[in-house]
């Protein structure tokens, strides 16, 4: 709404270049991924890379599984969903639990 596109299936920011003011759209299939990084991470208690973990994206997100995986030694992690999840949102928080206990998490690139 606003970007004054026409198209006659529903569109969606799939994403924001904050820099140049780039706005992607695309359809709702363009929403889902099964893999992010996050940053600035911060853990709580120690995990096994092949450990199957609870994700939670957002506040409103019931969390789903997932693996860790440590990319180098900048502090950055890679993490993969067993099942692609909509609308994972550069900014947001990535929050790791394991059953209900809170394992860590950092900000998703």
């Amino acid at each position: 709404k606003g970007l004054n596109v026409h198209s006659l299936i529903p569109l969606y920011v799939v994403k924001v270049d904050a820099e140049s003011g780039d706005v992607w759209l695309g359809e709702e299939k363009d929403l889902y991924h099964d893999e992010l990084f996050v940053e600035n991470t911060n853990w709580l208690d120690h995990f096994e890379e092949n450990e199957s973990l609870r994700v939670k994206v957002r506040f409103a997100h019931k969390g789903a599984e997932a693996k860790i995986s440590k990319t180098s030694t900048d502090g950055r992690y890679k993490i993969v969903f067993s099942e692609k999840q909509r609308a994972i949102t550069p900014g947001q928080a990535a929050v790791v639990y394991r059953d209900k206990q809170l394992v860590g998490g950092g900000w998703i690139l």
